[in-house]
């Protein structure tokens, strides 16, 4: 088992580190890691906390186009409170390719 040396670990920490009371922390990672969610937040200019993009890897630039989002996740109510916090609308189920 690799230990993780105390100036690593901190380093680590910084990085990854997500302010509980940013909005976005809120939303539970299987519905943010949804391709499709993490594109449309993207395209819709919300800002996506460095410690977040570090902590899951969110790259703009790797983010497929276009990803139809799976209904369990389109109607999860924790996504719609969330866009509604940030005053965007759901988007479109199938979007336009």
């Amino acid at each position: 088992m690799f230990l993780e040396s105390q100036p690593l670990k901190e380093e680590r920490e910084a990085r990854e580190y997500i302010d509980p009371n940013h909005p976005i922390a809120k939303l539970p990672a299987q519905i943010l890691l949804e391709s499709g969610v993490t594109h449309y937040l993207l395209t819709q200019g919300v800002d996506i906390p460095e410690g977040i993009k570090n902590k899951y890897g969110i790259d703009k630039s790797q983010m497929p186009k276009n990803m139809p989002i799976p209904s369990r996740i389109y109607n999860d109510p924790k996504l719609k409170e969330y866009l509604a916090s940030v005053g965007l609308p759901l988007p479109p189920q199938f979007p336009n390719p």
